[in-house]
């Protein structure tokens, strides 16, 4: 399957890094959207603060958060090697059209 066949029909999965002011809103909307995503962040604080969201985090309410990481639409990781494994697959099959 090619890549753009997998991201029409949500079979992608999409990698956030940085869950701050930018990133949080950006992952939130993607998962939103109905992809699969994970946000990516080495502050264990920040992750711990969005599992149990209580009130606005970066400007997204709380409830809203819960509502993907119940489901498993969102999925929060401290963890870079699940994006660099994603990345380093990607990269060789575009590679090897090239």
């Amino acid at each position: 399957m090619e890549f753009l066949d997998e991201v029409r029909s949500r079979e992608v999965k999409v990698s956030v890094i940085g869950l701050g002011y930018v990133g949080l809103p950006l992952a939130v909307a993607v998962a939103g959207s109905d992809y699969n995503t994970t946000g990516i962040d080495i502050d264990q604080k920040t992750l711990a603060g969005l599992e149990e969201p209580s009130g606005q985090v970066n400007g997204i309410e709380g409830e809203q958060i819960k509502k993907l990481l119940d489901p498993g639409k969102l999925e929060l990781s401290g963890d870079y090697s699940c994006f660099l494994l994603l990345y380093r697959r990607r990269w060789m099959n575009f590679e090897s059209r090239i």
